[in-house]
């Protein structure tokens, strides 16, 4: 593929019970790379330990952040469901300054 999203909600459990359940996708391959956001079930089970364990697997987290790929931007916000550690979603962040021209 060109490039590979998972878009949340990829556990429910900590990463010392389903760590291992998750390593596969360190054998993502992509043009333009693997990226990761959080849905509520990572915070349910120690969101800040999940974002570590995929980067260390070779997604990038985008964490209220940008990266442009190939004539248009992807961007990532973390769920609501993080407000309650100070670490919801923030989208001036994530696309406050990014040219509008690019898709």
């Amino acid at each position: 593929p060109d490039l590979v999203a998972v878009v949340g909600d990829l556990v429910d459990g900590t990463v010392a019970d389903l760590g291992t359940a998750a390593e596969p996708l360190a054998g993502l391959e992509a043009r333009h790379g693997s990226y990761f956001v959080t849905g509520n079930h990572e915070y349910f089970s120690g969101a800040a330990e999940w974002v570590d364990h995929v980067r260390d697997l070779g997604l990038r987290p985008l964490e209220n952040a940008r990266v442009e790929i190939a004539g248009f931007d992807l961007a990532g916000v973390n769920d609501v469901a993080g407000e309650s550690e100070g670490q919801g979603p923030d989208f001036a962040a994530a696309l406050g300054d990014r040219d509008r021209g690019r898709a």
